[in-house]
């Protein structure tokens, strides 16, 4: 196994290139999150890890000082085309139902053509999660 340092913490490398991150490191980059306010992606790039396993250090640190985790808003968005719904029964709707979609957050349901391109969907979906 390979070793090199980072912080001052010594980070064995397997055979396999898999990086065996020490506890007191782990603790340390949890701390620099809480008290000095950098993001996980800052910490994960500053070590060479990767953003989601910074960020499951943070919230394990969280967890053991007590501090209840929960999210207030949907876990998922649920997008339904036609095939998935009854049609539409107004005949002054301009685009055929089998072209419409509907996207729902939490409260906000909003019907939008299925041809719309994949940076107006990526707005549209900001603007429904923003205002859930």
């Amino acid at each position: 196994m390979s070793k090199h340092a980072i912080w001052g913490f010594t980070i064995e490398v397997s055979p396999s290139g898999r990086k065996i991150w020490p506890n007191k490191l782990k603790y340390e980059a949890a701390r620099r999150i809480r008290e000095d306010g950098l993001s996980p992606g800052e910490i994960a790039a500053e070590i060479g890890a990767h953003e989601c396993l910074v960020r499951k250090w943070s919230v394990a640190d969280r967890r053991s000082r007590g501090e209840l985790i929960s999210v207030q808003e949907p876990a998922f968005t649920e997008i339904v085309t036609a095939e998935s719904r009854p049609p539409k029964l107004d005949a002054s709707t301009p685009v055929a139902s089998s072209e419409i979609a509907q996207l729902r957050c939490g409260s906000v349901s909003i019907e939008f053509s299925v041809a719309i391109s994949e940076a107006d969907l990526t707005k549209l979906v900001a603007v429904v999660e923003r205002f859930s």
